[in-house]
């Protein structure tokens, strides 16, 4: 689905598009690995603008994108320091907005709430990414 791999046969369809022959970064797509797949070299900020960055879009177009996600993943504040420091559970915040900023017409997520407390946060992201799900396009 994401594109990593070329189908020996059929195709890939996001909705009535056909998205077979389209390299990941073009399909509109956003993933949120199990591991992460942070870049350690980036900022919080950085990585969760690199989807956009990626697209092409100007400085000026991408700045208001990580910000909006901010309060959907529930960080309480920006950390501005690198990304690695960080703790699980913020890190898996970190690639889940960086999968939501681009807007994408798929989401893969690969357990996107296992660090999160289920008191505190799992319940509240559950009904977020449902609600995420339930949006017109």
């Amino acid at each position: 689905m994401a594109g990593f791999y070329e189908p020996d046969a059929g195709r890939v369809f996001f909705g009535d598009r056909d998205v077979t022959t389209l390299p990941p970064h073009r399909r509109q797509c956003g993933m949120v690995f199990q591991n992460y797949a942070l870049w350690p070299h980036m900022t919080v900020l950085e990585n969760v603008a690199f989807g956009l960055t990626v697209r092409g879009l100007a400085r000026g177009e991408r700045a208001g994108g990580p910000w909006k996600c901010w309060g959907v993943v529930q960080m309480a504040s920006t950390p501005a320091g690198k990304t690695h420091p960080t703790f699980g559970g913020q890190q898996q915040r970190v690639a889940l907005a960086r999968a939501l900023v681009i807007q994408a017409r798929l989401l893969l997520l690969d357990e996107p709430l296992s660090n999160l407390d289920a008191q505190s946060c799992g319940l509240q992201m559950r009904t977020e990414i449902r609600r995420i799900q339930q949006a017109p396009p």
